[in-house]
């Protein structure tokens, strides 16, 4: 029986050394260490920022420049890029809240004319990307002066492939398409009568409490502490200086700054039903293996803790990932500069997956 019992007491004690939580030092520095991983794969710099079990951690790795000496700043602000599409869907999941939108409605509904089969694409087509309408980004400039110099608002880019008509019925498919964010833009503004800019930042950015999260329009400049961006753009060997842009280009579809903070508290806010009824965000958030794409969230399955929610986002000289767990416990904000090779993306995961899965 005394034998029993120091058995059962030893097997107590190893499940109970197994199973000790890592200390929040030793998560720093695995977070750190991670993050130095995807600078020495090609990044030259990159920031994040981590939220686990009530803490935060705020990382940066590499260099601000090319040539430089200073790391990124770690609460500096970035391009979001397509993170945007979870704030403007959010957006057109609070006027459906207040009854002024349907999932139902279709294009020719609200925009007549905007494109041939307006008539068979619905909202909800556009939220979850199965609207079948042809992506503008292939038709966007490709030099920094011409990325400076453009300027387009969502009617430009809608029409610029308007004509194409549709590549399947829409709700068949699944195919990211950007221009469906740019139609919702000018839903939102055909619907409350103000600039989609103007109603997303007080109804969604400002509700949300995000200080440093602004739609610069046509300003070029990221306003603030923050990393430069680079390209090998128009054939050239050597990377060009992606930093200024004219952001309009993305518009609804990825247009925002942000810092890595505000992001992780807009998820938090969304996911934990501070932003939409309860309903809604069920919606938003249903996604499958085979559609791992909501109404404007992204859902993919971590090893050990379901499945996380968020967006990525991307352009030549960036990346952007947010994710959160769907009670928001655990959150990952991070921004690369010269993201624009695939051996990055093992190191990236790698980094998110030791956040989730210590």
């Amino acid at each position: 029986m005394r034998l029993l019992l120091i058995l059962a007491l030893t097997l107590a004690a190893g499940c109970s050394a197994a199973t000790t939580p890592m200390s929040f030092q030793a998560y720093r520095s695995l977070l750190q260490e991670r993050l130095a991983a995807i600078v020495e794969a090609g990044a030259v710099g990159v920031l994040a920022e981590v939220r686990h079990e009530g803490r935060t951690y705020l990382l940066s790795s590499g260099k601000a420049e090319l040539g430089g000496q200073t790391p990124p700043v770690a609460d500096g602000r970035f391009r979001a890029w397509s993170i945007t599409k979870t704030v403007t869907a959010t957006g057109v999941l609070k006027l459906v809240a207040d009854g002024r939108l349907s999932l139902e409605d279709t294009v020719e509904t609200h925009l007549p004319g905007l494109l041939p089969d307006g008539g068979k694409v619905k909202v909800r087509h556009l939220l979850n990307h199965t609207s079948g309408i042809a992506d503008y980004v292939g038709d966007l400039p490709s030099t920094p002066q011409e990325l400076r110099a453009t300027d387009p608002e969502p009617r430009d880019l809608v029409a610029s492939v308007a004509p194409r008509g549709l590549a399947f019925t829409p709700g068949s498919e699944h195919a990211y398409s950007n221009t469906n964010y740019a139609i919702l833009g000018l839903i939102i503004e055909k619907v409350t009568s103000q600039p989609w800019r103007t109603y997303l930042t007080r109804r969604v950015i400002t509700s949300a409490g995000l200080e440093q999260t602004i739609l610069p329009g046509q300003n070029i400049a990221i306003p603030g502490p923050h990393a430069h961006h680079y390209a090998p753009l128009s054939g050239r060997r050597e990377p060009q200086d992606v930093t200024e842009l004219n952001p309009a280009e993305a518009g609804p579809a990825g247009e925002m700054i942000s810092t890595a903070a505000d992001i992780n508290t807009f998820y938090a806010a969304l996911l934990t039903g501070r932003l939409l009824p309860a309903e809604l965000l069920k919606q938003m958030l249903e996604v499958t293996d085979d559609r791992p794409y909501g109404l404007g969230v992204i859902g993919t399955k971590t090893p050990c803790a379901g499945l996380r929610y968020g967006h990525t986002g991307s352009f030549p000289g960036y990346r952007t990932q947010a994710w959160s767990s769907r009670q928001a416990t655990t959150q990952v904000s991070m921004s690369l500069n010269l993201a624009d090779t695939n051996q990055l993306d093992e190191p990236v995961e790698e980094f998110i997956e030791a956040a989730f899965c210590p």
